[in-house]
């Protein structure tokens, strides 16, 4: 971590943050409820595409692979399902030696328009993710891939240790709003700020609604390290961590889009597909 804290070129760009003296019980995860609660810090992104190959996922939390993909429209949606998760399971299952892998949910990122244009996709869609978060803690991941996982899985999830990654690849090469990692090793719990909000994910039934699933956004540390991977390219992907039952690997990574300084004015709007995997081990 250090190594890449002084050697990487860096850009600086605001990002928003948790503020501490709100009480999470007023908090949301979504960003109209919660833009009061969040404050704007200049922040040091250091990119690290050169140091690419000496990152971990058990150490730093976020790595970068060269991963050509069989499939170039990610809005058919039957071949996204049908061949590209499988790609992306056997992917987390090489990196993580996983023993088993739930698909918790795959969504396509870009301008608002994309819903508009593939209304079929539906809540596979969304915008840009512009604030420090993670998307759940430990039990609502655990209650979440139970109740998408099939019925050889269910029970494990419930109990076993496991790691919930992100794969996240661009559409079109990144030329605006790339997507910037905390070190994990930086990242301390007091720094994690929960938040609230009905709803249900993916796979639950009207007997399973959660009134309260657990989300996190980041408060700003000035020990935080923020990196990125500048002009990722689409046989490219980021994979990093969103929650590590284990203490001694990397725990969790906060992320988020941002600005960056150097775009070009007419940049391409970037489009991106992640995908989020619960392993077990």
């Amino acid at each position: 971590m250090d190594a890449l804290s002084c050697t990487a070129p860096s850009v600086q760009a605001p990002i928003a943050y948790a503020r501490r003296d709100v009480d999470p019980r007023t908090m949301s995860a979504t960003d109209t409820l919660s833009v009061d609660a969040l404050e704007m810090h200049l922040t040091t992104i250091g990119d690290v595409r050169d140091a690419a190959p000496d990152l971990s996922l058990d150490e730093d939390g976020f790595i970068l692979r060269q991963r050509p993909t069989t499939v170039d429209d990610y809005f058919n949606l039957d071949r996204v399902e049908q061949a590209y998760i499988p790609e992306v399971v056997d992917l987390v299952t090489e990196l993580s030696g996983a023993t088993g892998a739930v698909v918790l949910e795959h969504v396509i990122r870009g301008p608002l328009k994309l819903g508009q244009e593939h209304p079929e996709y539906g809540r596979h869609t969304l915008g840009w993710a512009f604030k420090a978060h993670l998307d759940a803690d430990e039990n609502t991941f655990r209650t979440w891939a139970a109740n998408v996982a099939p019925p050889e899985l269910a029970d494990r999830c419930r109990s076993e240790s496991f790691a919930v990654y992100n794969v996240w690849r661009p559409i079109t090469p990144v030329e605006q709003k790339p997507l910037a990692f905390c070190h994990a090793r930086t990242v301390r719990r007091e720094d994690l700020i929960p938040a609230y909000f009905d709803g249900r994910y993916p796979g639950m039934n009207e007997s399973e609604y959660y009134p309260s699933i657990s989300y996190f956004h980041l408060a700003f540390d000035p020990g935080q390290r923020w990196y990125y991977f500048s002009d990722m390219q689409p046989y490219e992907v980021a994979v990093f961590k969103q929650h590590d039952t284990s203490h001694t690997r990397a725990h969790c990574v906060p992320h988020t889009a941002f600005e960056d300084p150097s775009s070009r004015p007419d940049a391409v709007r970037r489009q991106s597909i992640e995908v989020r995997v619960f392993a077990l081990r």
